[in-house]
């Protein structure tokens, strides 16, 4: 399962004509598999950690005591998710 999820990983980054890094948040393995869901923008070098800070702070805000990323992002739900960690990114590199 690895194996496929990292060559999908590959395979999005050389096909695309920008330099950078597919985020995918809310993966899980176990008995419960889960892929993770793609926030659906390439980011740079540069906005990498930035943008991790923001998944990190979201859950932070966000999730039950004990509650796994995967599941809050089921819970909440993955477009909710993802619209919402891309609005706090932006607005918090706009300033």
């Amino acid at each position: 399962m690895f194996s496929d999820t990292h060559f999908h990983f590959e395979h999005t980054i050389q096909h695309t004509e920008v330099n950078g890094v597919d985020i995918l948040v809310g993966g899980r393995f176990g008995r419960k598999i889960r892929i993770g869901d793609s926030l659906g923008r390439i980011f740079n070098q540069d906005e990498v950690v930035s943008v991790v800070d923001v998944i990190l702070e979201y859950y932070i805000k966000n999730a039950d005591k004990g509650e796994r990323m995967s599941s809050l992002v089921d819970r909440i739900g993955k477009e909710k998710f993802i619209y919402d960690v891309l609005d706090i990114f932006d607005k918090k590199n706009t300033k």
